[in-house]
């Protein structure tokens, strides 16, 4: 008997003792009973029949939800498996390298992440929640995940992962829909006051709302992101600081100041054509400034050509992306796929790859297997090539210490490893720069 059958039969029987129930409630009973039965022990009987037929009906609901949710979420659980399956071979594979062992063969699991179209693969629609469920499905693109559903009226920080009650000055919603806590966004716009990579503020590469942002930061806070928030908008060629050394303050637009501006801190007056101290003969040239676009050009750094920064590659492709937001090749200087430039260098691409080896497997790998290290190097490079430009990023925690690549902070826990690219950042990074 299938399991559709049992439960109904044993709805059946809930719906006739309950009609029996009511029978003698009105004291239309049908049924001949013993006289020596009293009619409380009949109510007995009825009472735990009703609840035996309760019990097999709801087990079997149960057991048909969750065979329905199993089948439902097979694909998502094979994924993960097949994902965990992989980082634990990944990490037997990188200990026998180190130790100088020989290899395993390539597992299922290693060759399966390893294919581009692994990740391509259209995720399951996002399911209506059920009042038992209490999992959901939460993805970037092609990383399936499950995660523990938030309690109603919580919500958890992007940044630092606390949970939080959702009441209007404790939290901030991006129009991504992460939600940052106040000491994270807090934290934000202080590193944005010293860093204009970080402005304007963003996550997931669209900006913030800051006009509700300003209301969940301190006075001061607030005051020094408004005044940084007039500089940081303020065209770079356009820009005037103060020329003392000890001072360096924002005085404004040369646009708006056409001969000469006070600094209002040190009181230096400053002129606006040449951005030294003011003066009454002719501008004189900066030798100083000449003197850094010399070494710019010993070095082989080049000029951006929005703001006239001067930036060093060290490792990757040509595509420049400045703290002004323009992008351009390195090459040449010209807007980016204005020219015909090639678009990375082989030799630099080496660097990266083998940099990006040599943490995946440990330092010893190198001199230990230089064969298989190399041939790992050279799967690296040809995955560059292809995906010199990766986009969107499919991040995957790494519990090792290591610097972020783009910030190159220290971490000492944990990294987020691209799997597409395998580039690695820190969270900060992942969220408010790339």
């Amino acid at each position: 008997m299938d399991a559709a059958s049992s439960m109904l039969i044993a709805q059946l029987h809930l719906s006739d003792i309950d009609a029996i129930s009511r029978s003698r409630a009105k004291g239309i009973d049908d049924f001949d009973n013993d006289d020596q039965v009293a009619g409380d022990d009949l109510e007995l009987a009825l009472k735990l029949q009703a609840e035996e037929y309760s019990v097999i009906f709801g087990n079997f609901k149960l057991a048909l939800s969750m065979n329905e949710a199993m089948e439902r979420d097979r694909e998502i659980l094979d994924r993960m498996r097949l994902i965990e399956q992989g980082a634990t071979d990944d990490h037997q594979y990188a200990e026998a390298l180190s130790r100088g062992e020989v290899l395993p063969e390539q597992s299922v699991a290693q060759r399966a992440l390893e294919d581009p179209e692994f990740y391509n693969e259209a995720r399951p629609p996002r399911r209506e929640r059920e009042e038992e469920d209490d999992l959901e499905y939460v993805s970037e693109p092609g990383t399936p995940v499950l995660r523990a559903q938030t309690p109603p009226g919580r919500a958890e920080c992007v940044i630092c992962g606390d949970l939080l009650s959702l009441t209007f000055s404790s939290y901030y919603r991006a129009p991504c829909e992460h939600v940052y806590c106040i000491s994270c966004l807090s934290d934000l716009v202080t590193s944005c006051l010293n860093d204009e990579s970080l402005y304007p503020l963003r996550c997931c590469r669209k900006e913030l709302q800051v006009s509700r942002l300003l209301l969940l930061l301190s006075p001061q806070l607030r005051t020094q992101f408004e005044e940084k928030s007039i500089e940081f908008g303020t065209n770079t060629l356009e820009r005037i600081y103060c020329p003392n050394p000890t001072c360096s303050k924002f005085l404004g637009s040369s646009v708006v100041h056409t001969s000469h501006v006070t600094c209002t801190r040190c009181w230096t007056s400053v002129c606006t054509s040449c951005r030294q101290p003011a003066h009454w003969e002719d501008c004189a040239d900066n030798t100083a400034l000449q003197q850094v676009k010399d070494l710019a050009t010993q070095h082989g750094w080049q000029t951006c050509p929005g703001c006239h920064a001067i930036v060093e590659l060290n490792i990757g492709c040509y595509h420049m992306t400045c703290r002004c937001r323009t992008e351009f090749c390195y090459l040449c200087a010209a807007r980016w796929k204005n020219c015909t430039c090639p678009q990375w260098e082989e030799q630099r691409l080496l660097t990266t790859a083998a940099m990006r080896v040599e943490r995946e497997v440990g330092q010893n790998a190198r001199e230990a297997r230089p064969d298989v290290f190399q041939r790992r190097v050279e799967q690296r490079v040809a995955q560059l090539r292809d995906r010199h430009d990766c986009y969107p990023h499919r991040w995957l925690t790494r519990y090792q210490p290591g610097n972020c690549e783009e910030c190159g902070h220290y971490l000492n826990r944990f990294l987020l490893v691209c799997r597409g690219c395998h580039m690695a950042a820190c969270v900060r990074c992942t969220r408010n720069r790339l």
